[in-house]
């Protein structure tokens, strides 16, 4: 009787390991196919909040 729980328990933690594993590859995302470029610039003259970051650059365009 002690095989049949110690195999029990085995299988239980594989399947609970194996459906883990599952979900965070099942989150991770996907890569992507191209680079992003950014659509701002940085604008050092312009007062941000610090998490703001970047602010549209209100200077002549190029």
């Amino acid at each position: 009787m002690r095989i049949t729980t110690r195999a029990a328990k085995t299988g239980t933690l594989v399947l609970v390991v194996a459906g883990l594993g599952g979900a965070v590859l099942h989150g991770l995302p996907e890569p992507v196919d191209h680079a992003v470029r950014p659509t701002t610039t940085k604008d050092v003259a312009a007062w941000t909040m610090p998490l703001d970051g970047y602010v549209l650059s209100s200077g002549p365009a190029s």
